[in-house]
């Protein structure tokens, strides 16, 4: 059963949450713009086994996740903040606990009659969210989004292209480098980088992103050298 769905800023994924029957824990798969499956998340066990035994594992989950511009996280709110995971390793990257409770719009999980209100918005750059909860507006900043990729554009070519990397949590001074060689990179803003590849045989290529803090973030396949 379809119960929610979101597109990223710049249209280059989707995601789609699903629900197998009521009472089991929703699911959420990232598309791109192929409608390929990038990977599929689900609500941790860890947080199923710290539920009371008579509450549904739906109560935690409420409709309006979110995808960053980029299409590199997915935010999704629960009843009390918010899960933030990351769309190609499908791992929770963070859990944000808010003393409000998120309001929910009213109804169940399968009522998407009276269930008319999506609780949260995120802005450009997926560091500020904008939440209704039963105090009102509530405004979280967090202190930088996670390190992620969303999208490598073009996804293939010769060695030598200067590709587009889009995602989050990029910052000046960040270093790159394709299966395991350097790539000059130039930094655009917290969401971009310009890199250049080396030169490398043809096929699949291992692009990795460090910051100067030591956070790393690499993605398989993210280019083909042809």
């Amino acid at each position: 059963m379809l119960v929610d769905g979101t597109v990223s800023g710049d249209g280059s994924a989707f995601s789609a949450v699903g629900q197998n029957s009521p009472g089991l824990p929703p699911s959420i798969s990232f598309l791109d713009t192929q409608a390929n499956i990038l990977g599929t998340v689900g609500l941790p066990d860890f947080v199923q086994a710290m539920l009371p035994a008579a509450t549904p594992v739906t109560s935690t989950y409420l409709p309006g996740a979110r995808l960053n511009n980029s299409g590199s996280l997915v935010y999704v709110p629960l009843a009390h903040g918010f899960d933030i995971y990351d769309v190609h390793h499908g791992n929770l990257r963070e859990r944000i606990s808010l003393t409000e409770q998120m309001s929910n719009g009213g109804g169940t999980l399968g009522d998407l009659v009276n269930r008319i209100v999506h609780s949260m918005a995120i802005d450009e750059t997926g560091e500020r969210l904008f939440l209704i909860t039963h105090k009102g507006l509530t405004v979280a900043q967090l202190d930088s989004a996670p390190l992620s990729v969303g999208s490598v554009t073009p996804s293939s070519g010769a060695a030598g292209t200067q590709v587009t990397v889009r995602g989050s949590g990029f910052v000046q001074g960040a270093t790159t480098s394709a299966n395991g060689t350097s790539a000059a990179v130039s930094y655009v803003d917290g969401s971009t980088l310009n890199l250049t590849l080396p030169s490398l045989p043809a096929g699949a290529v291992q692009i990795k992103i460090t910051n100067p803090d030591g956070q790393s973030y690499t993605l398989d396949d993210a280019y083909t050298v042809q």
